[in-house]
Order: structure tokens, then sequence, then C-alpha cells
């Protein structure tokens, strides 16, 4: 079963971005960029979803902001 966003319940695509939360905190990456990470159960949103509910940027990017 595909990911899906938290906020709108669609379907999160291969190569959109998207942000997944980690250990509490948002990460910018797409599915495409870091297939390992999924199947997860951190949850996920569409990057606009995200910032509709009122969290702008200032978001870690890739595997080397991760610890």
């Amino acid at each position: 079963m595909p990911p899906r966003c938290q906020r709108c319940g669609d379907v999160l695509g291969v190569y959109e971005p998207l942000i997944l939360i980690t250990e509490g905190l948002p990460c910018a990456t797409s599915r495409a960029a870091e297939p390992h990470l999924f199947p997860t159960t951190d949850p996920g949103y569409h990057k606009a979803c995200y910032e509709l509910d009122g969290r702008p940027g200032g978001l870690a990017f890739g595997p080397e902001k991760r610890r």
C-alpha cells in the first residue's frame, strides 16, 4: 500500500516533494530520492500540505541531515 499524506489523505507520489517526520523532525525528500525509507511508520505530508498547516521551511534535506 503506498504512503498517504497525513493531512489530505492522497497518495504521496514517487517523484513529488514530501515532508517526512522522523524522530520528531521534518525532512524534505521524495520516495524516488530515498526509496530505502519506505515503507515507514513515520508520518508523511505533501510539501504543500505541510506548509498549509503553517509549518514553513527550515527543513533538513537529504540523508546527510538525518541521524
